[in-house]
């Protein structure tokens, strides 16, 4: 939306000195709520290039460069760097998980720590303690605080190989003839 009124600004749609569709109009034509095409027209405004003039409404007053990007608000760039932490915590506890599985890291083992992990994967701490939080939630690993981080020993049955519940509350073998 944002892309699709930058580009009417530069092919000369909104021409210096008209005034834009109403908000109302816009939301209608890109299926979007007026909150949204204000947060769209707010960049422009921003930079000079659009200004509010009530009660006609919008107005061109500026050019806008052709060269600089489609401009994006503050919260834009933080949901993107917000999606972009998740995604490389998931890889990261993908690759991780990987290593579980194919015994790399091992029961009872430690597994790096984690400035060397964050060195590793190419990701900052925090990222890191995203992709581990999991891990330790779910019992996998388990940290001792100034040792490092262990991979969880599977728990053992008490019980013999033999025994299988019933389901009257009596135990029963099933190794019984």
């Amino acid at each position: 939306m944002r892309a699709a009124i930058r580009q009417r600004l530069l092919d000369g749609t909104y021409r210096l000195g008209t005034v834009l569709p109403s908000q109302r109009s816009l939301a209608v034509e890109f299926n979007a709520s007026s909150t949204l095409i204000a947060k769209a027209l707010r960049p422009f405004k921003d930079a000079g290039v659009l200004r509010a003039h009530p009660p006609s409404g919008t107005v061109v007053v500026g050019r806008i460069d052709p060269t600089t990007p489609v401009p994006q608000e503050a919260a834009d760039r933080r949901a993107l760097e917000v999606a972009k932490r998740k995604e490389l915590a998931e890889r990261t506890r993908r690759v991780i998980r990987e290593r579980l599985a194919n015994g790399q890291y091992g029961p009872g083992s430690q597994i790096p720590t984690r400035s060397a992990l964050c060195r590793e994967f190419g990701v900052p701490a925090s990222v890191l303690r995203a992709a581990l939080r999991p891990l330790h939630v779910d019992g996998t690993l388990y940290s001792v605080r100034g040792l490092g981080t262990y991979v969880t020993e599977p728990k053992r049955d008490p019980r013999p190989p033999s025994y299988t519940p019933s389901g009257n509350g009596s135990q029963t073998a099933s190794t019984r003839s």
